[in-house]
């Protein structure tokens, strides 16, 4: 008997491997902590010691990534990180990735406390007239 499936005559595509969802984390993470000059934490979702999943020296990152067109925030990764940030005295920062987006768009976004924002804020006006006031 002949074997005749229409599918093994169709030329396969070549494509690009995808990544499983704990590669294209991992390479969040380690962005993530390379553009904060912090500290990727190895099994950060598993350990209970080891909370958040990048450290810097005084940001504790929550990293969350997709390849869809949109991710929904949710209000406990929120509290999860603000606690934990706590704990180790650091500023809480969650960074929402979109690793499809298009070129020339950042797709890492911060999402920190309003509080911290502004303190960011002034810092960085405090620098400029420092620098302003040295000309």
């Amino acid at each position: 008997m002949t074997h005749n499936n229409f599918l093994d005559h169709v030329p396969k595509k070549p494509s690009r491997p995808l990544l499983g969802d704990s590669d294209i984390s991992k390479k969040q993470e380690k962005r993530v902590a390379q553009k904060s000059g912090g500290k990727r934490q190895p099994g950060s979702g598993s350990c209970d010691h080891s909370k958040g999943d990048v450290k810097a020296d005084n940001i504790l990152f929550e990293c969350k990534t997709t390849n869809e067109k949109s991710i929904r925030i949710e209000k406990k990764w929120l509290i999860k990180i603000s606690r934990e940030a706590s704990d180790q005295q650091r500023d809480p920062c969650l960074v929402a990735s979109f690793p499809t987006m298009p070129s020339g768009i950042e797709r890492d976004w911060a999402i920190l406390p309003m509080k911290d924002l502004k303190r960011l804020l002034d810092k960085s006006n405090e620098f400029d007239q420092m620098l302003l006031e040295n000309e």
